[in-house]
């Protein structure tokens, strides 16, 4: 049963390789938590990108805009892509209940303020598939702001509980004023493992 871990390829991105000290697909227990445990430990949060495999101008502005972000934010918050070439892309995208990219996730990281790590029972993560979000620049910008002040400010354990108790009301009322926003850009929020709430108006 193969086993894995997380390489780099040349240019940078990411991709999974077989390797024995982490846990198989097969055994239904690896998640994204598991894979991305230790670059999430060193960071507050963690920003991932899945590109299409046909080079689309989308993938170029919503990859040429993290860039930018990146750049302009500090160095706990990690930009990352995905590298479309990897054998396991598909593998890698079941782990955040993918079905097909493009696709925009942004995860909390373990670091805090005080350089201690969190609870790992709180991490979750936002993502974002709409064409519509991911292929409009602003609206991309919009979103990616949006999570990353979500994870900023918000009350993880709280929020991941939310999203464990299925309780989108109560998800909506910890988005505070950001709710009606996120509600247009259609996120939805997953915890390690899969399960996940959208937010979304359908």
């Amino acid at each position: 049963m193969p086993q894995w871990r997380l390489a780099e390829s040349s240019d940078g991105g990411l991709r999974l390789a077989e390797a024995p000290p982490t846990r198989g697909f097969g055994e239904e227990k690896l998640t994204w938590g598991d894979l991305l445990y230790f670059r999430l430990a060193e960071v507050r949060q963690y920003v991932l990108y899945f590109p299409s495999r046909f080079g689309l101008p989308l993938d170029t502005t919503c990859m040429d805009l993290l860039h930018r972000f990146g750049e302009n934010t500090p160095i706990s918050t990690s930009v990352n892509f995905w590298d479309p070439r990897d054998e396991h892309f598909t593998e890698a995208l079941g782990l955040f209940r993918l079905s097909s990219p493009p696709a925009l996730v942004l995860a909390i990281g373990l670091q805090t303020t005080n350089d201690r790590l969190i609870d790992d029972s709180s991490l979750y993560c936002i993502t974002f598939t709409e064409k519509d979000v991911l292929g409009d620049s602003e609206r991309f910008a919009e979103a990616v702001n949006l999570a990353h002040e979500v994870l900023t400010k918000g009350k993880p354990k709280e929020i991941a509980a939310l999203i464990r108790s299925h309780n989108r009301q109560g998800l909506l009322a910890a988005l505070g004023t950001a709710a009606d926003r996120f509600v247009k850009l259609q996120p939805k929020l997953g915890l390690p493992g899969g399960f996940s709430i959208g937010v979304g108006g359908s």
